[in-house]
């Protein structure tokens, strides 16, 4: 599985700003950087050391449009219906329901925070 992640700044989320921040590599460096933006980012480690930061995990499973599935993603499950992806008991999974598995049809619809 590739490790990628993206992240959340609380102090964003509180004033109403639904910016997600992104994992790139930029001259060999890890940062977050703001969705559209590469210019506006953070260190990787000072988003880890920071408790004002939200930070996502991706499940290594994409959707049935190739997207790419984060932990705190919204889905549409052919058998569950609409679900919140978590993890629990040491696995990717939906919040009531199954375990989040490779071979099941999702559609992300949006993420927890852009949901709403």
């Amino acid at each position: 599985m590739i490790y990628k992640f993206r992240a959340w700044n609380r102090s964003d989320l509180l004033a109403g700003h639904k910016l997600k921040f992104v994992q790139r590599t930029i001259d060999e460096e890890l940062y977050f950087c703001l969705e559209n933006d590469e210019e506006f980012r953070y260190s990787f480690s000072s988003v880890f050391e920071d408790d004002n930061w939200i930070v996502e995990q991706f499940t290594g499973v994409h959707d049935c449009n190739e997207t790419e599935i984060y932990l705190g993603d919204i889905v549409r499950h052919d058998v569950m219906g609409i679900q919140e992806v978590v993890f629990s008991c040491g696995r990717f999974q939906l919040k009531i329901g199954t375990h989040f598995n490779e071979y099941a049809r999702y559609e992300v619809m949006g993420n927890k925070y852009e949901y709403i």
